[in-house]
């Protein structure tokens, strides 16, 4: 998994999108308690996001990386929104 140590990390992540190219897989992020966030759900609570990442809060707020649907063999879904981040079937 790419870490995400720094705000500046992740606003660079965040300005290339929802979706990673080439390939078009869905981007997601991980938070310090293992949980994943979906980009919308990062985008709506940015300033939360960029708090805990700033002063390193494990709060669940805290984005340590991300991946794209293109690593997952499963389904998953966003803990904030319950979003269902999914890998096409190849």
């Amino acid at each position: 998994m790419p870490e995400i140590t720094t705000q500046r990390k992740l606003g660079e992540m965040l300005r290339y999108g929802r979706w990673a190219f080439p390939g078009g897989y869905e981007v997601f992020y991980i938070t310090d308690d293992g949980e994943v966030l979906c980009y919308p759900c990062v985008k709506k609570d940015i300033e939360a996001v960029l708090d805990s990442v700033r002063n390193e809060i494990n709060d669940g707020w805290r984005i340590v990386g991300f991946e794209t649907t293109a690593s997952i063999e499963e389904n998953t879904n966003c803990v904030h929104c319950n979003y269902s981040i999914w890998k096409e079937d190849d």
